[in-house]
């Protein structure tokens, strides 16, 4: 087996493992066992210093996951349907796209870095992280609107590709704060636009039939 304490990065990505029997507890650096076979994260270390990578398995839970990352935690292109187990803090990205997640309950509360739920099952962003330091990314899901999304992200916010009728209204509605947003496949606004875009509309309601719509505008 291997040291049960790394100091530095510990990768058995690429193989064709099926269990971690034997994998060190503690990594001072980052724990990669991506692309490999797992169906369980059982016998992983409990704490990993700085990255945590387990996506391309055949993971089905998060359980046994470490409760204690110190930068990213990437769990795409598994078989998750939920996010149970996962650590509540994450300092760096949190990925866990392609995957069959039908609910974002127990996703980490703040991630510092970007976050990407896309191409899952989700049909509502309730239990989102209300802060995402990076980009935002929920494209590919079953969403009807925007309702519990993010109050603040500090990049891109992308929600192309679901069910939402409308998605600049819902992002207004919602108060989403973004440098930048991808509503469509083809449309892409700046903060600034929205902004403008939102002034536009609260004259128009407060001037009602008098109101005067501005060629090109989107109220």
């Amino acid at each position: 087996g291997s040291p049960q304490n790394v100091r530095g990065n510990f990768n058995c990505g690429f193989n064709k493992l099926t269990s971690l029997e034997y994998a060190p507890q503690n990594v001072t650096g980052s724990f990669i066992c991506s692309y490999n076979r797992l169906k369980s994260l059982k016998h992983c270390p409990t704490s990993v210093g700085k990255s945590f990578y387990c996506n391309r398995n055949a993971l089905a839970s998060l359980k046994h996951c470490p409760h204690r990352v110190g930068k990213n935690f990437w769990c795409q292109d598994n078989r998750l349907t939920n996010l149970r187990y996962c650590p509540k803090n994450i300092i760096g990205d949190f990925l866990c796209y392609s995957n069959k997640i039908a609910s974002l309950k127990h996703c980490p509360d703040k991630i510092v870095g970007n976050f990407s739920c896309c191409d899952n099952d989700l049909h509502s962003l309730i239990y989102c992280p209300e802060s995402v330091g990076g980009y935002f990314y929920c494209r590919n899901n079953k969403l009807t609107d925007l309702i519990h999304g993010p109050h603040k992200v500090g990049a891109g916010f992308a929600c192309e590709n679901n069910l939402i009728e409308d998605p600049l209204s819902e992002i207004i509605d919602n108060d989403i704060i973004a440098e930048d947003y991808q509503i469509t496949e083809y449309e892409q606004l700046t903060f600034e636009e929205i902004e403008a875009i939102t002034r536009e509309r609260a004259i128009k309601r407060q001037l009602g039939p008098f109101a005067i719509t501005v060629p090109g505008s989107k109220i």
